[in-house]
C-alpha cells in the first residue's frame, strides 16, 4: 500500500535524480515550457479567429447580401456593400417571416460634432426600422425618440471616452446641422465580430440630409442583412433573381449571394468590409503548427525522460527482485515525471506573464486574453499528463527484470534506438520544411514591404477625413498658413490616398478614337494640384495637373468641352492604345462628362499589396462623396514640433480637436496588417519548431551515448582518438537525419504548388535556399550531437567501468 513515507522517499529520490542530471532536467523543463507556451498561444489565436461571430446573438440565422463582378478585376473576392434598392427587392422575394435590414456607415459621409468640435471617436451607422429585429441588443431600451430622426444611441466605451457623466440627454450635431439627442447606451459589440460601429442613429436622419443615398439599384453604400431560419440552399432562386436585376441596372455582370455571417471572417476577402478578414489558409497552417508543437514537445519530453529511466534499469530490476512491484516502480518514476511536468507548466505560465503584454501581443492581430491562453495551456497540460502517464506505464510494464539486472539499459524493451531514431528523423524533416518555408515567408514579408507601389510614402502625412460643405475655402486658408511653416514642401488633398478604399468608380467609359472599347467600374480619384508630386509618382508621358492649364479642373460652369485627366499605365494597356503618344489627347466619356488624357503615370497600388495594379485615373477637383484627406509633405524628416503646428492649424480651420496626422507609410502598413501579423506569427513559431526538434536530437544523442558509455571508454583506453569517437557518434545519429533531409527536400519539390496556394506566396523551390536549409539543420544537429558526445567522451575512464 502507498503511504506518506513512501511518497516522501519517492520525492527525495526524484529530487536527487533531477540534481544528478541537472542539464538533462533543465532541457526537459525548458523544452516542454516553450512547447506549452507556443502551442497555447497559437491554438488560442486560432480559436479566436475560428469562433468569430459566436458572441453575436442569433448569428447562425443571419445572412449578408454580397456582390461579385466576375468580369471586373476588383482586387478582392467581391463587394460587401449593395445598392439601397436591394432591401426592397429582397423583401418582395422573401416570405414575411424573414426580416431584412440595411444600414450605412456614416462616418465617411457626415461628421459628428459636439460642443462645436468634430469628434473622430464616433463611428456611427444609420439603420432602418428592421435593424433591431435582425440584430439583438438585449440591454438596450429603445425609446420613441429613436424611432424618428432625432435620437442616437452610443456604446459604453464611446460614452466614457467623450462624456464625463451620463450621456443620455446630451445633444450632438449630425452633419453640422441636424441635432441628435443621445437616448440610450448599449453594450460594446463583441470583439469577435465583423461588425464595427459604436453609435446607432435612424436612417431617417440620413434621408433628411441626403435622400439620394436611399434609393436606386446602382452604386453601393449599404450593408444588407436578412434573418431567417432557412438554410443557405433555400435562397438560390432569390440570389439568381437579384443577380439579374443588378446586372440590368449596373450594366455589368453581377453575381449576388447571401452569405452566412459566420463565414465572413474566414472564407472571403470582400471590398468594403468593416474589419479585415483573416487568411484562412495561413490560419490553418498556423493551427497545424500549433498542434505539431504540442506533439513535438510531448515526444521530446518522453524521449529525454525515458533516456533517464533507461540508465536506472538495473536499479529498478534489483528493487523488483527485492520485493517491489511494478506499480511501485511506476509511482516512483511518476513522481519524478510529475515534478518535471509541473515545473515546466510553472515556467510556461511565468514566461506568458512576462512576455505576453510586452512582446507577444504586438505581433498578434486579434485580442487574446491571458486567461484564454492559460485555459488552453491547462487543457494541453492535462492531455500531456494523461498521454505521457500511459506511455510511462507501458514502459514499466515492459520492464524485464532479468535483462534489467544483467544488461542495465541495454537490450531492454523500450530502450532500443530504432523508434527514437524514427521520431528524430521525422522532426529533422519537419525542421527542414519549416526552415525553408520560413525563408519563403521572410522573403514574402520583405517583398511586401518593398513592393513597387508606384509612389513614395516617406514623410507624407495624412490628415483625418474632412467632410465640410465649405472645404475648398477652408483648405485655401489651411494651405496658405501651413505652407509658411518651416520644412513644409507640399500641401494638397485628395478624395483618397493609398491604403484607402475608392470613393467612386465610373459606371461606363467609352474611348472616342478607339471603336468597340467600353470599360466599367474604373476607379476615379479626385485630387488637387501637387497630389501626384507629393506621392512622387513617375510620369511616363505628357504632364501632370498644372495651374497653367485652367481647363484641367473637372468642376466648371463655362462652355468648355472637356477637362484633363491623368491615367495609369495599366489603364492605357487595358484600353489597347499601342503607345503613350496615341493615348495623350484622347477623349474619354462617362455619363455626362468628357475628359481628355493629359498625362500617363506608372501604376499605383492603392489597396492590397498582393494584388496586381488595376487601372485608375485621376481627375483634378473631382467630387464623388464630398469627403477629403489633406496631405502635407515635408522636405526633410519631420519632427514632433512641425507636426504639432500643422495639426493645430488643421484643428482651427476644420473644427477638429487634437487631430493626429498619420504617416502614409503607416497607413499602407496597417492596411495589410492582418497578413503581416499572420506571416510574422508563422515565422516566429517556425523558429520554435526548429528549437524543439533540436531538443529531440539532443534526447536521442543523450540516450545513445549513455547506452554506449562503457564502449566509448574502452575504445578510448585502447587508443581511439576523440575525433574518431566523435565520427562514430555522428554517423550513428546523423544518418537518419540525412535520410530525412533527402525525403524533406523531395517532398518540398513535389508539393511546391500546394504550399504556394496555401500561403498565397509565389513559391518556386530554389536550389540554393533548399540546400542551405538542409545544411543549416544538419549542422545544428551535428553540433548538438558533438556537444553531447564531447561530454561523454571527456568523462574519466574509471567511473563508467566502476558503475558498470
Amino acid at each position: 500500500m502507498l503511504n506518506w513515507l513512501k511518497i516522501q522517499n519517492y520525492m527525495k529520490a526524484a529530487f536527487q535524480s533531477i540534481k544528478k542530471s541537472s542539464l538533462s532536467s533543465f532541457l526537459v523543463v525548458l523544452g516542454l515550457a516553450i512547447s506549452l507556451l507556443a502551442s497555447s498561444l497559437i491554438l488560442s489565436y486560432g480559436y479566436q479567429h475560428l469562433t468569430f461571430e459566436e458572441d453575436l446573438a442569433n448569428s447562425e440565422s443571419i445572412f449578408r447580401a454580397t456582390l461579385d463582378l466576375p468580369e471586373v478585376d476588383l482586387g478582392g473576392d467581391g463587394i460587401a456593400l449593395t445598392p439601397a434598392g436591394v432591401k426592397d427587392f429582397l423583401k418582395g422575394q422573401l416570405d414575411s417571416s424573414t426580416q431584412v435590414t440595411q444600414f450605412i456607415s456614416t462616418k465617411n459621409f457626415f461628421p459628428i460634432m459636439y460642443k462645436g468640435l468634430k469628434r473622430e471617436e464616433f463611428n456611427p451607422v444609420a439603420v432602418d426600422e428592421s435593424f433591431f429585429e435582425v440584430f439583438d441588443f438585449e440591454t438596450l431600451d429603445i425609446s420613441e425618440k429613436f424611432s424618428n430622426e432625432n435620437g442616437i444611441i452610443i456604446s459604453k466605451t464611446l460614452a466614457s471616452k467623450v462624456f464625463s457623466g451620463d450621456p443620455v440627454g446630451q445633444v450632438i450635431s449630425f452633419n453640422g446641422t441636424e441635432p441628435l439627442e443621445i437616448v440610450g447606451v448599449f453594450d460594446d459589440l463583441p470583439q469577435k465580430t465583423h461588425l464595427n460601429f459604436n453609435a446607432i442613429l435612424p436612417l431617417k436622419a440620413v434621408e433628411s440630409v441626403s435622400p439620394r443615398l436611399l434609393s436606386g439599384m446602382r452604386g453601393g453604400n449599404f450593408y444588407t442583412y436578412i434573418r431567417s431560419n432557412k438554410k443557405l440552399n433555400d435562397f438560390t432562386t432569390v440570389e439568381d433573381n437579384l443577380s439579374d436585376v443588378l446586372t440590368d441596372s449596373m450594366r455589368v455582370k453581377v453575381d449576388a449571394s447571401l452569405m452566412p455571417i459566420e463565414e465572413i471572417h474566414l472564407t472571403q476577402n470582400y471590398l468594403g468590409e468593416m474589419k479585415p478578414a483573416a487568411d484562412v489558409k495561413v490560419l490553418y497552417l498556423i493551427l497545424t503548427l500549433g498542434g505539431a508543437l504540442a506533439v513535438i514537445g510531448g515526444v521530446n519530453f518522453y524521449n529525454l525522460f525515458s533516456a533517464r529511466l533507461a540508465m536506472r534499469n538495473t536499479e529498478f530490476g534489483v528493487r523488483i527482485i527485492q520485493g517491489a512491484s511494478k506499480i511501485d516502480i511506476f509511482i516512483q518514476a511518476q513522481v519524478e515525471y510529475l515534478i518535471l511536468l509541473f515545473t515546466s507548466l510553472m515556467l510556461a505560465l511565468s514566461l506568458l506573464e512576462l512576455t505576453f503584454e510586452r512582446y507577444l501581443s504586438e505581433i498578434i492581430d486579434i485580442a487574446i486574453s491571458n486567461s484564454l491562453v492559460m485555459s488552453v495551456m491547462l487543457y494541453l497540460f492535462v492531455a500531456l499528463v494523461i498521454a505521457l502517464s500511459l506511455l510511462l506505464f507501458v514502459h514499466v510494464l515492459r520492464l524485464n527484470t532479468v535483462k534489467s539486472v544483467i544488461g542495465g539499459s541495454k537490450n531492454v524493451a523500450g530502450n532500443k534506438l530504432g523508434s527514437k531514431k524514427i521520431l528524430v528523423a521525422i522532426q529533422t524533416a519537419l525542421s527542414i520544411v519549416v526552415l525553408y518555408l520560413g525563408v519563403n515567408v521572410t522573403n514574402q514579408v520583405s517583398e511586401l514591404s518593398q513592393v513597387e507601389r508606384g509612389f513614395d510614402d516617406s514623410d507624407v502625412w495624412i490628415s483625418p477625413q474632412v467632410i465640410d460643405s465649405s472645404f475648398e475655402e477652408r483648405f485655401a486658408q489651411f494651405e496658405a498658413r501651413a505652407s509658411q511653416l518651416d520644412g513644409v514642401k507640399t500641401v494638397t488633398y485628395g478624395e483618397q490616398f493609398p491604403s484607402m478604399s475608392f470613393n467612386d468608380a465610373t459606371s461606363e467609359l467609352t474611348i472616342s478614337n478607339i471603336k468597340d472599347v467600353e470599360l466599367s467600374l474604373i476607379p476615379v480619384v479626385g485630387v488637387y494640384y501637387d497630389y501626384l508630386e507629393a506621392l512622387d509618382t513617375e510620369l511616363l508621358a505628357g504632364r501632370t495637373f498644372s495651374r497653367e492649364f485652367e481647363s484641367d479642373f473637372s468642376e466648371f460652369s463655362d462652355d468648355r468641352e472637356h477637362f484633363g485627366i491623368v491615367v495609369t499605365k495599366t489603364f492605357v494597356e487595358q484600353v489597347g492604345w499601342t503607345d503613350y503618344n496615341s493615348a495623350l489627347g484622347s477623349e474619354i466619356r462617362w455619363d455626362d462628362k468628357v475628359a481628355k488624357v493629359v498625362g500617363i503615370i506608372d501604376d499605383v497600388r492603392f489597396t492590397d499589396l498582393q494584388q496586381e495594379s488595376s487601372p485608375i485615373f485621376f481627375a483634378l477637383g473631382h467630387k464623388a462623396q464630398q469627403r477629403w484627406n489633406i496631405a502635407v509633405e515635408f522636405s526633410d524628416t519631420s519632427n514632433a514640433v512641425q507636426l504639432n503646428e500643422v495639426s493645430q492649424i488643421f484643428d482651427s480651420q476644420f473644427g477638429h480637436q487634437a487631430s493626429q496626422f498619420d504617416l502614409l507609410s503607416n497607413l499602407v502598413r496597417d492596411k495589410n496588417s492582418s497578413l503581416f501579423a499572420q506571416l510574422t506569427i508563422l515565422l516566429n513559431f517556425a523558429a520554435i519548431v526548429i528549437t524543439l526538434c533540436l531538443l529531440g536530437v539532443f534526447a536521442l544523442a543523450k540516450f545513445g551515448t549513455d547506452q554506449r558509455q562503457r564502449e566509448l571508454v574502452i575504445r578510448k583506453v585502447l587508443g581511439a582518438s576523440q575525433f574518431r569517437l566523435q565520427l562514430m557518434l555522428q554517423w550513428q545519429f546523423l544518418m537518419p537525419a540525412i535520410i530525412s533531409s533527402i525525403v524533406a527536400a523531395t517532398a518540398l519539390i513535389l508539393t511546391q504548388e500546394i504550399w504556394s496556394d496555401s500561403l498565397n506566396i509565389s513559391m518556386s523551390v530554389s536550389g540554393y535556399s533548399l540546400v542551405m536549409s538542409v545544411v543549416i539543420v544538419l549542422l545544428l544537429s551535428s553540433l548538438t550531437v558533438a556537444f553531447v558526445g564531447y561530454r561523454s567522451i571527456a568523462t574519466d575512464i574509471v567511473t563508467p567501468l566502476q558503475s558498470d
